[in-house]
């Protein structure tokens, strides 16, 4: 009998940055599929997550944040997790960070661009995950008042379109 060892990825987090009744989120282009996500990225050896909200948001954005709480610990089919933060906007104004190596986008088939979106358009865009969309358009209205939640999510079973 075989000893199947499942391989854990690295963990992420995840910046939910809502200022001036916008949230911050990155517009992609992958492979002529057009969606949006919200600004974030893995978790370097012996960084906190603080650490590593602010380290990702500046590379991505070139926005500084103060990291909040955190909203949402989602499991991912058991293999990685995502930690969505709360954050507080500090200064900047969305571009891609000086340290981004994905701006030259070599082969044209990926694009990236932080933007601020009117948290009022977020029901009409395609933002993946669409079960954290949902949930983060439903706490909004609530101001964030709900205690963290736990989330396990199947990548095969989660929502693709509007």
């Amino acid at each position: 009998m075989k000893n199947i060892t499942q391989v854990r990825k690295v963990d992420r987090i995840v910046v939910i940055l809502i200022h001036d009744n916008n949230v911050l989120l990155m517009y992609r282009i992958n492979q002529d599929k057009k969606y949006y996500i919200f600004p974030g990225g893995g978790i370097d050896a012996g960084e906190t997550h603080r650490e590593a909200l602010e380290r990702e948001c500046m590379e991505e954005t070139s926005i500084k944040i103060k990291p909040g709480r955190l909203l949402y610990e989602v499991d991912w089919d058991h293999a990685t997790k995502q930690f969505f933060w709360a954050c507080s906007y500090i200064e900047g104004i969305p571009a891609l960070g000086d340290f981004n190596e994905r701006e030259a986008m070599k082969d044209g088939t990926q694009f990236y661009d932080p933007q601020w979106i009117p948290t009022s358009q977020l029901k009409e865009l395609l933002i993946y995950p669409l079960e954290i969309r949902d949930l983060i358009i439903h706490d909004i209205k609530n101001n964030f008042t709900t205690e963290k939640r736990d989330i396990y999510l199947e990548i095969n079973t989660c929502r693709q379109s509007i």
